[in-house]
Formats: C-alpha cells, sequence, structure tokens
C-alpha cells in the first residue's frame, strides 16, 4: 500500500494495492528464542522482503537495553516490563497500551496481528486507538491452559513462603482465569484468527465455541530450508565439531526444561532401549528450571553413561546437531500447537519421532505413521525408538526422504505467501 504522510502522521491512501504496513505485537523477539519467536520473526522478515512494511512491538526484558532498532530491516519497539511473577502481565498489559498509544499518533496500520493474549489486551481494549486497522489473532494454543501446566510447577523466585502459598493458590489461579477470559474476548474481538494446526483449530474452537468458520484459517508454519538442511561434511565430521562420539546411535532431543516436553518420560525410556542396544547416547538440548531435577533422575537410573545435557544450543549450532543425530525425539505430553524442532531435524536429513501429542501426530501421519509412538509413557516411547533402530535403514526413512517431505509440505515461502494473501484480502474489503 502507497503511504502518503500527512504532517507527523502517515496514512494509507485510497490507491488500491498490495503493499501493508503492519505492527506484529508479540510477547518475545529476538533475541530470545523459541518457537514463538522463530514463527514471528520468519513470517515477518518474508513480508518485509515482499515490500510489505513491517513493525515489531515486544516488550523489553532482562538485558534488552535499546527501546527502538532495526533488525533485519524490520523496525522493533520494545516497553518497558516487570520480571515479577505478581506483577508482569498487569505491567505488561498497561505498558503495552501506552507505547501503542503514542505509536499510532505517527503511525497509521492497516493490520495489526496479535500472537499472546497480554500483549493483545493493551491494545484490543482501545478500540478508538486501533483507528481502521484490521485486527488478526494467529492462535498457537489455548494461553490458559500452558499457564496451568507450566506457571503451577515453575520455583517462585522468593524464598518466603507465604508469598510462594498466595501467589500459587490465589494470584496464579486468578491469572489463569483472567487469561482465559481475556482471550475469549479478544478472539472475539479480531477480523481473523489463523491457526497453525488442525490440532490449534480444535483448541480454539472449543474455547470460543461459537466462532464462525469464516473468520478461521489454517495456514500450516514452515521451515527455513536454508537454514536447514544436510551436512556438507560426513556425520563424523558434524560430531568432531561438537565433541561427540563418533561411534555411538545419538538420539537427540531439544526442549524447555519444563515439565510438559515430557523430558522426564524420555530418560526413563532409556533403560529400557539400551538392554537392546548398548550404544545409544540420548543428547538433550535446552535450558530451565528441571535441569537439576533430570540431572539426579539420570544419576538415580544409572544411565549416566547414556545422557548427556547439552544446555542451551544457540542458533547458529541448531542444524550442526540435527545433522549430527540418528534421531530426533519429541517427546512432548501435552500442548504441542505445531512443534518445529522435528521439522528443522527432518530438513536436515535426520529422521524425527514424536509422541500422539497435539499437532504432531497430523504432521507425521503424512510422513510415516511408525515415526509416531502409540502413547507417552517410557516403555511406550523405548519400544518405537527400539523399532527404529532395528528398521533404521529403510528407505521410507531416508535423508532424501526426510529433506524432501519438509521442502514439498512446510516451507516457509508456502506459508508466507498463504498468510499474504489472507492479509491483503482482508485489509481490501475496507476499501471496497
Amino acid at each position: 500500500m502507497v503511504i502518503k504522510s500527512r504532517g507527523n502522521m502517515t496514512e494509507p491512501n485510497n490507491e488500491k494495492t498490495s503493499n501493508l504496513r503492519i505492527l506484529m505485537v508479540t510477547d518475545y523477539y529476538l533475541p530470545q528464542m523459541g518457537g514463538g519467536t522463530r514463527y514471528v520473526h520468519e513470517v515477518s522478515k518474508r513480508l518485509a522482503k515482499r515490500g510489505h512494511e513491517v513493525h515489531i512491538l515486544t516488550p523489553k526484558w532482562e538485558n534488552q537495553s535499546k527501546n527502538e532498532e532495526i533488525i533485519n530491516g524490520i523496525k522493533v519497539f520494545r516497553h518497558n516490563v516487570t520480571d515479577l511473577p505478581i506483577l508482569r502481565y498487569w505491567t505488561q498489559i498497561f505498558n503495552v497500551r501506552r507505547y501503542f498509544k503514542r505509536l499510532v499518533q505517527n503511525v497509521s496500520y492497516d493490520l495489526i496481528v496479535f500472537y499472546q493474549f497480554t500483549s493483545a489486551l493493551g491494545i484490543v481494549l482501545d478500540r478508538k486507538a486501533l483507528n481502521d486497522a484490521k485486527t488478526v489473532w494467529t492462535f498457537f494454543g489455548p494461553p490458559h491452559k500452558e499457564m496451568n501446566l507450566e506457571l503451577s510447577n515453575t520455583p517462585f523466585p522468593c524464598q518466603y513462603f507465604v508469598l510462594e502459598w498466595l501467589y500459587k493458590k490465589i494470584f496464579l489461579k486468578v491469572e489463569i482465569a483472567f487469561a482465559k477470559k481475556s482471550t475469549q474476548f479478544e478472539l472475539g474481538m479480531c477480523d481473523k484468527v489463523v491457526v497453525l494446526s488442525s490440532y490449534a483449530k480444535k483448541e480454539l474452537m472449543e474455547l470460543i465455541p461459537g466462532l464462525s468458520e469464516s473468520r478461521i484459517c489454517l495456514i500450516p508454519a514452515g521451515v527455513d530450508i536454508g537454514q536447514f538442511g544436510p551436512a556438507n561434511v560426513s556425520k563424523i565430521k558434524t560430531r568432531q565439531q561438537l565433541g561427540l562420539p563418533e561411534d555411538r546411535l545419538i538420539l537427540l532431543t531439544v526442549r524447555r526444561l519444563v515439565p510438559r516436553m515430557g523430558l522426564e518420560n524420555l530418560i526413563r525410556s532409556i533403560p529400557f532401549i539400551s538392554i537392546e542396544h548398548k550404544n545409544i547416547l540420548l543428547v538433550i538440548g535446552g535450558r530451565g528450571f528441571l535441569k537439576d531435577r533430570l540431572q539426579k533422575l539420570v544419576a538415580g537410573l544409572e544411565i549416566r553413561h547414556y545422557v548427556v545435557f547439552a544446555g542451551f544450543i544457540p542458533d547458529p549450532k541448531l542444524p550442526i546437531f540435527y545433522q549430527a543425530a540418528d534421531l530426533f525425539v519429541l517427546p512432548t505430553l501435552a500442548l504441542e500447537g505445531f512443534g518445529f524442532p522435528p521439522l528443522e531435524a527432518m530438513a536436515c536429513g535426520t529422521p524425527a519421532l514424536v509422541t500422539p501429542v497435539g499437532a504432531s501426530p497430523e504432521i507425521m501421519k503424512k510422513f510415516d505413521p511408525q515415526m509416531i509412538t502409540k502413547g507417552t509413557d517410557p516403555q511406550e516411547i523405548a519400544d518405537s525408538i527400539n523399532a527404529f533402530i532395528r528398521d533404521r535403514n529403510r528407505t521410507a526413512l531416508s535423508s532424501s526422504r526426510c529433506r524432501n517431505f519438509v521442502i514439498n509440505n512446510y516451507s516457509w515461502d508456502k506459508a508466507v505467501s498463504q498468510l499474504e494473501k489472507e492479509y491483503v484480502e482482508l485489509c481490501g474489503r475496507r476499501e471496497e
């Protein structure tokens, strides 16, 4: 869309054209990494390359000093926020609203895309500030369910028992109920809702039973097939780069170390696997508050020889870990809204095994139903890994077939083309 200036205000003119001015409102952005961050970054940079003007509005978390910066040609605005659990959501809602009102005094957006309820609420409450902008919510999954699973088990950052009790018994329950009601309200206010999987759509319809199908758009996410690809050196060389043994059969998982990721069950599966396959090695990448507990579990099971904690794996090294592995395992217990790691591993030519949770089965059954475990318990995970090891040379699991599956079904160019079409059509309707 051609942008004309009127004093300090820039606004879209009435001429029909496909270029848009888009504001992405998200709780997390670079340099923080995670599935949500990766999604926003990949979509925004590709939309910018297609001629759209994309801005990001996000909190300024710890160790982030700049309120404004440009990343890959995208202008990023950061508002202040506190890390204190009791106050984080409330200050975020207030601060994002205040920053947004300042922003729209100088910029008129065609489209505003939301990703989480906290940042969204501060803006949708003020319909006047939105002007004529269309709104889209990209729904990764139900936030109240994730909060209940994760925050209930997260250590409280304070040694006072009374404060921890008050938070977990009162404030957390209020936050979870607030998250559910806020999400329902905000989704109801948005013009369009994008979901990444049929599973996410099911969760959405459960959250808002009366939501019209015409307002829902299912567009799977993608994988950067340039960043994630087969190694141009041997597997031995990739392992040497990482300091991993050359002669072991390596199982890899990359997860946040939190309960719903299923890492305890994966670790408990190792004794069942090592009975038959003595040369396995499980490499766990990621960080989180469960690390000490997981390490104690490994020690208690006397399987230190079979498990390595690699810690946080920075993005540039992630493809090398995928390339070095023989099998990637996603042992999720709950709420897998899409799941980037299995597809990233497959783009690198490494087969992936997933539990039948969330969106994982609908993705993997198109590739090979045998790469879905029967359940999430340790024995079921072990059975599937043992079956893979016994038959891992079959053609269906070849490196080229893994990569081609991702290229043909989950490229970012395909995903962003579909998103762009939806965005342009949505904004075009108000010009008719």
